[in-house]
């Protein structure tokens, strides 16, 4: 058996999911009247977890937030 050169080529992403926290005092009515572009906003600790839409509302609805 020849031992030969082999090229090997790893395909595929990473992604991170950035899931912020909102300090917000007080009630809020309409999430437009606190996403108003070029309005800056307080905003607590960032959870950031590995992988897609479908792991975030795992994690979302598992009330870790």
């Amino acid at each position: 058996m020849n031992k030969e050169d082999i090229e090997i080529v790893a395909a595929g992403h990473t992604c991170l999911d950035l899931i912020p926290t909102f300090t917000i005092d007080g009630k809020v009515d309409k999430l437009t009247n606190v996403l108003v572009p070029g309005k800056m906003i307080n905003m607590g600790k960032c959870v950031v977890v590995g992988g897609d839409l479908l792991q975030m509302l795992v994690y979302l609805s598992a009330g870790s937030v």
